[in-house]
């Protein structure tokens, strides 16, 4: 998948996640509502404590019940996880909870400290390479 594939890609993940959240305005403030089911596209984290990046995660949805400081930590790559992974700050609190994100991801650690923010991961070999 080249450069201009990868930002259809996430124009259209981000695309669905405003569906999501027009589709669901009685929860202002969140791009999915706490009780949004996940399911095979996306995860929806509203428990307190770690998350853990999973063979199938393709957009996990930060959505804490209680904002807190988060963090995610992606494991080896293998061919089982998805090629692309994204982590997006659903509840809208980053900047006061900063979402950090570590583990097998070429930059070490980054964080999402600014409300909404997301990151997008791509598999390469056993690591995951910021898109």
């Amino acid at each position: 998948m080249n450069r201009h594939s990868t930002k259809q890609v996430l124009l259209s993940v981000v695309a669905l996640i405003v569906g999501i959240s027009a589709a669901h305005s009685g929860e202002l403030g969140r791009c999915a509502p706490l009780d949004f089911a996940s399911n095979g596209e996306f995860r929806n984290v509203t428990e307190s404590g770690d998350v853990r990046i999973g063979p199938g995660d393709k957009v996990v949805l930060i959505n804490k019940r209680k904002p807190e400081a988060t963090r995610v930590v992606f494991d080896r790559a293998t061919r089982a996880y998805s090629s692309v992974v994204i982590v997006k700050d659903c509840s809208g609190t980053a900047r006061d909870s900063v979402v950090t994100i570590s583990g097998e991801i070429d930059a070490g650690e980054i964080s999402i400290d600014g409300n909404w923010g997301s990151i997008g991961f791509r598999r390469v070999g056993s690591r995951w390479m910021i898109q």
